[in-house]
């Protein structure tokens, strides 16, 4: 008797794992096409530098209230007529840190033009940030002094929502609205825009 070739049959709980495993893959593919379309059809157009310019449209009016590290009262809206760069920090976050001396620059170089730099603090404990400020008065010339808040401060508040990295940047134009959006490192790109907007 001639031996027959036997094909072996995959146990019922295989064949049943298998129709499961291939049908999330579908599902997964199509809720991964139906991600991407959305993405694609999204009014924001994110660039590789991280920046997020949103359509003029939905651009929100960008609201920043509290007290400065001096205890002076502000409102970003005071600020109209001018382009300004909300900045999110810490002094627990290194990239922030590191940041600093590029934005006191900057800031410097366009002083007596239609731009100012706001930075808000986000440290858990005020004490850290003013630590910090301690050190920097110390080193720091005044021309290239900014804006400082701190959001733990009773009356602070903000319409940007809390960021999810730092730093993290908001554009604002000259009518207040937010333009783009900085996640991470502030791209050299930024101050081309920002340039633009003056």
């Amino acid at each position: 008797m001639a031996p027959t070739e036997h094909t072996p049959r995959q146990p019922p709980f295989r064949r049943r794992w298998s129709r499961v495993y291939r049908r999330a893959l579908l599902v997964s593919g199509v809720v991964v096409m139906s991600a991407a379309s959305a993405l694609a059809q999204a009014p924001a157009a994110t660039n590789a530098a991280g920046a997020t310019a949103a359509a003029s449209a939905s651009a929100a009016m960008a609201q920043v209230e509290g007290k400065t590290i001096e205890g002076a009262s502000f409102k970003l809206s005071s600020l109209k007529g001018k382009v300004v760069l909300v900045m999110f920090w810490s002094t627990g976050c290194a990239v922030c840190r590191d940041k600093m001396p590029e934005l006191r620059n900057n800031y410097e170089g366009w002083a007596g033009k239609p731009f100012e730099l706001v930075a808000v603090n986000t440290d858990t404990r005020m004490q850290d940030f003013l630590d910090y400020e301690r050190i920097i008065s110390r080193t720091v010339p005044l021309k290239q002094r900014f804006v400082q808040l701190w959001t733990g401060d009773a009356g602070y508040k903000d319409n940007m929502g809390k960021p999810a990295q730092l730093p993290a940047a908001f554009l604002v134009d000259k009518t207040g609205k937010v333009v783009e959006r900085y996640v991470g490192r502030i791209p050299p790109e930024a101050w081309d825009r920002i340039a633009d907007l003056l």
